[in-house]
Formats: C-alpha cells, structure tokens, sequence
C-alpha cells in the first residue's frame, strides 16, 4: 500500500504471523526476521501435493529471477518506480485525493 514514505507491505505484520500460520517459527537476525518451522514437512501433513503449471512455474522463476537477490531498500525502490504507484501518486496530485493505504497493484482502465 502506499504510505508516505513509500510502499508499506501489509499481511507481514509478526506478531500475526503464528495466528495464520501455525507452528511458525520468528528470530531475528539484525534488521531482518526470519521465518522457519521446526520440520518443513509438518506443514504439509495431511495435504494434497498441488502441483503447478507450467507458466506458473515460470512466472515465479522470472519474479525470483530478476528480484529474488534485492535487499529490501531495492525492492522497495522498484516499487516505488513502478508505473502502478507511479499512476497512483500522479491521481493522488492531479485529484488532491489522499491515496495513503491505496494498494499498489496492476489495474485496468476502462476506454
């Protein structure tokens, strides 16, 4: 979402995480927070393995790809620079609507 200091990711919040995902495991290593569980496969139990498409697949390898390695100050840049919050801070000023918390995400314009 937009904040004013640029692009917020919401959902994250810590403190939240054990209630949505049972067994998870939060430390910290300096500025970042890591995510475990004690047994990767205790996740799954009792579950259908899902498989992926093809272009699913692929979709997530171009998105690892070309961001997997960022720190987060550049994946925040590359948000920031995107031409969907780029969209959202030029209808922000041409309105003088306040667009805080506006998601930043693709959209369709109707012709």
């Amino acid at each position: 979402v937009r904040q004013k200091d640029g692009p917020y990711f919401v959902d994250l919040h810590l403190a939240k995480l054990p209630q949505l995902i049972p067994g998870v495991q939060i430390r910290s290593a300096g500025s970042k927070a890591l995510l475990s569980f004690p047994i990767q496969s205790d996740f799954l139990v009792d579950e259908p393995a899902e498989t992926l498409s093809a272009s699913d697949e692929a979709a997530i390898r171009t998105v690892l790809t070309k961001y997997g390695r960022m720190r987060d100050d550049e994946l925040k840049r590359v948000v920031y620079l995107s031409k969907y919050m780029r969209a959202l801070l030029r209808k922000e000023r041409t309105s003088g609507a306040n667009l805080y918390n506006a998601a930043v995400l693709p959209f369709s314009t109707k012709e």
